[in-house]
């Protein structure tokens, strides 16, 4: 037969606790919910214009040979997509703290892991559900 022996520091022990309706202290009215830190928002690192740019410059060399020429709605969504995408991680890397020169000297990279993951354009449903 085995024994248990049980520890106790003697406080609360065998006493029942206090009724929270005993307590003489009623707060007024409840504790206001915590605000979320505010999230700074920085520059972008590059203007629309030369991300727009090289967003689009990308499409035509990514695209060639693979898309249809003349679904312009497609190229359309997949770069309005991906500069949103892009200026989300820009400034996710910069609230974690990567300096600006080091994302500008890793742009290509990033770019291309974020875009173009499997070495070609993502479906344009792939894009969209990223931004939504």
């Amino acid at each position: 037969m085995g024994l248990e022996i049980a520890w106790c520091d003697h406080r609360n022990a065998f006493s029942v606790p206090q009724s929270p309706a005993a307590s003489q202290e009623l707060p007024e009215s409840p504790p206001p919910p915590p605000v979320p830190p505010a999230v700074p928002t920085t520059e972008p690192l590059l203007s629309d214009q030369v991300r727009n740019i090289i967003l689009y410059q990308r499409y035509l060399t990514l695209d060639f040979g693979v898309g249809d020429p003349d679904d312009l709605s497609r190229m359309v969504s997949i770069i309005t997509n991906q500069f949103v995408i892009e200026r989300s991680v820009e400034q996710a890397l910069l609230q974690d703290g990567w300096s600006a020169g080091s994302i500008l000297a890793q742009y290509t990279s990033i770019r291309g892991v974020v875009h173009t993951p499997q070495g070609r354009l993502l479906s344009p449903r792939t894009y969209e559900s990223y931004v939504s």
